[in-house]
């Protein structure tokens, strides 16, 4: 009973960490120039909090499967479903953002390698276009 209200615990430290980390995103993508660099660094924060999270919900549906707590199991799963969705549905934006910015820099590379000789086929295989929907490593 001990290990289960400790990972109880270490849920609800672990959930309003990562709710203040996304929060903290919103506001840097809310400013009027928001930086790449940072919000980079917080969505590298967001997943590593999220990864935690979702280990200790592993770690608490099986502690609930030992305990014969079939129900509370299953409310696990949903709940690491949900996070997943909340967090990609609240970094997609971020992402978006870094996207843009990695194709600009694409675009601006390609016109002045254009403008210096390079041949349009050659500035596509040189040119790096993040995509979006793809986790940040």
């Amino acid at each position: 009973m001990e290990e289960l209200e400790k990972l109880k615990k270490d849920k609800r430290s672990l959930k309003s960490s990562l709710t203040k980390s996304l929060n903290e995103l919103a506001v840097e993508l809310s400013l009027e120039a928001p930086k790449k660099e940072r919000t980079t660094e917080r969505l590298q924060d967001i997943e590593k909090r999220r990864d935690e999270l979702l280990e200790l919900l592993d770690n608490l549906q099986a502690l609930y499967k030992e305990m014969k707590e079939t129900t509370d199991a299953a409310s696990i799963e949903e709940e690491a479903d949900g996070i997943v969705d909340r967090v990609d549905s609240q970094t997609s934006g971020a992402r978006l953002f870094l996207a843009k910015g990695a194709a600009k820099t694409s675009d601006v590379n390609s016109n002045a390698e254009k403008k210096s000789g390079k041949s349009e086929s050659t500035c596509a295989t040189d040119g790096h276009v993040v995509d979006p929907n793809k986790q940040l490593e």
